[in-house]
């Protein structure tokens, strides 16, 4: 099923126009915001998804289970916060971390209201939205009701080190995991590996955008496969126009034009947990090997974020 776009109206002294609101999972932290609305009292700050209905007559659209958390969002904080508790309580959590945490609760409840979403979708739906047509995903993640929203127009490329690479070669399975899990097709000669060092990366990269179908976005799996892509993309032009989401932090990432959007390690907790783990071997630790992962998180800079032409 498609559902088209209500009609805009401008929101705020900016004139900018709201015409739907889209949300993508339930979680009393992420789904809503806050944000002053003028006509209310010095201080107070307001529910943002609730406020851009209100303000704009903009549609909510969302999927069944989060429009579900949003109707009764006042209950559902409250649940939340009472799980919480009795989870840190199990765990042994000192009583002061736990009443540390009230005053987030006390904000949550202080910014956050309960909305009725206009549009409740469906794994498969199509959404039109500013000025394009988004294939509904749902696809639990980091929540239960995690949802991609996703532009069959665009393609995405892979440019990668050595698959010799323990490493290289995981981050490749993720990113082939990830096509698949949005339903996208991986086009092969949008994938490159093999590109040891920077300069390499930019003369690839280099080709595949002056190539007669070439990418509107790149997955660049180490920092220097990074580096040659963007110097790629400044050379010809493009780095306001093809989208760029790297593997790797590196200093200064957030001062380039645009900042760039990166899959960041925790490289102090990889190596705290490698030295543990070593020092255990030395005083004795003969137990099986295990595989431990330290979990990464995107550092959203502005790269990552171009929409295809």
């Amino acid at each position: 099923m498609t559902y088209p776009v209500e009609n805009p109206q401008p929101v705020g002294r900016s004139g900018q126009w709201v015409d739907r609101v889209l949300g993508v999972r339930h979680q009393a932290d992420h789904g809503a915001g806050s944000v002053a609305d003028p006509g209310d009292a010095p201080g107070r700050r307001d529910d943002l998804v609730a406020t851009l209905q209100r303000r704009s007559g903009a549609s909510v659209a969302m999927l069944e289970r989060v429009a579900d958390y949003a109707g009764r969002y006042s209950a559902e904080i409250e649940e939340d916060r009472r799980f919480a508790r009795a989870l840190m309580t199990h765990h042994g959590a000192p009583d002061q971390v736990i009443a540390d945490t009230e005053e987030f609760w006390s904000y949550i409840r202080a910014t956050t209201e309960s909305f009725q979403a206009d549009v409740r979708l469906a794994d498969g739906d199509r959404v039109r939205a500013g000025g394009r047509s988004l294939r509904v995903i749902a696809r639990p993640g980091h929540s239960t009701t995690d949802t991609l929203l996703v532009d069959d127009r665009d393609g995405i490329a892979f440019v990668g080190d050595l698959l010799q690479i323990q490493t290289a070669k995981q981050r490749y399975a993720g990113y082939l995991d990830a096509m698949r899990g949005a339903d996208l097709r991986v086009v092969q000669q949008d994938t490159i590996h093999d590109c040891t060092s920077a300069s390499l990366a930019e003369a690839a990269v280099t080709a595949l955008m002056r190539s007669e179908d070439p990418p509107t976005a790149l997955f660049t799996a180490q920092n220097f496969v990074t580096f040659g892509a963007l110097r790629a993309l400044r050379h010809l032009g493009l780095q306001h126009r093809v989208a760029v989401v790297g593997f790797d932090d590196f200093a200064l990432a957030d001062l380039l034009e645009p900042g760039v959007t990166v899959v960041a390690q925790d490289a102090a907790a990889i190596g705290r947990r490698a030295a543990e783990r070593l020092f255990s071997r030395f005083d004795g630790d003969d137990s099986p090997y295990t595989v431990e992962v330290v979990p990464s998180r995107l550092v959203v800079r502005g790269s990552g974020e171009i929409a295809p032409p």
